[in-house]
């Protein structure tokens, strides 16, 4: 049979049972359609949960103390880090790229009239934009030398440094934390939220500083 005589004979039929047609035409499309939208639906969810780790950093180890009180009668205590642990890491374990060390805390931070509230105090090491993939945008970061000296430096999140300093450029002003004086060396690039962290809103500093003077 010609193709044209096929073409012609499945007109015939879709114009008799056009209610038919239009049903079935009406389920092809509307199955279609529902097998698309999931597959974008998870290929978008697969992509947020992908970002979320991405910006947590995919290789990345997390280690926190776990103090655990020894039995009634002995005030010893068992299964805590210590800041030296960090080195020992750093020495012992191969293919460490960066240790950072963190130890926070939070205090009102002012310049001249202005003040903000429960500002985060992120005690931290030379690493840390390394190891948490930050920029740098005005300024630097600390180096080894000022955090083994408990240099009073800070380095400002991008949105503390606008509540602080608006369109001033801060770096080399004094900022007080707290009653703690802090020469202003650098400024982050925006980060915005990882988590439950607002890495824009904080201020960094040395952890010797925070050992010394916050905690």
């Amino acid at each position: 049979m010609r193709p044209s005589k096929v073409l012609k004979i499945a007109w015939q039929g879709l114009a008799r049972n056009k209610l038919r047609s239009l049903l079935t035409m009406l389920g092809v499309i509307i199955g279609v359609a529902a097998v698309i939208i999931m597959i974008a639906i998870s290929a978008g969810t697969e992509a947020t949960i992908k970002e979320q780790i991405t910006s947590l950093g995919s290789n990345l180890i997390y280690v926190r103390s776990a103090f655990s009180r020894a039995p009634m009668g002995n005030s010893s205590l068992g299964g805590g880090l210590v800041y030296d642990d960090a080195a020992a890491i750093a020495e012992n374990i191969g293919g460490i790229q960066g240790v950072v060390v963190e130890q926070s805390s939070s205090e009102t931070v002012k310049y001249d009239n202005i003040s903000v509230e429960s500002v985060t105090i992120q005690g931290t090491t030379a690493d840390f934009p390394s190891v948490r993939d930050m920029e740098v945008d005005s300024g630097r970061f600390f180096t080894t030398a000022e955090q083994e000296g408990a240099r009073r430096v800070a380095v400002l999140g991008s949105a503390l440094a606008d509540e602080l300093f608006g369109d001033q450029d801060p770096v080399g002003e004094v900022i007080n934390a707290g009653n703690v004086k802090l020469t202003v060396i650098g400024v982050l690039a925006e980060r915005g939220m990882v988590g439950n962290t607002d890495f824009d809103s904080a201020l960094y500093t040395p952890i010797t500083v925070v050992f010394q003077k916050f905690t």
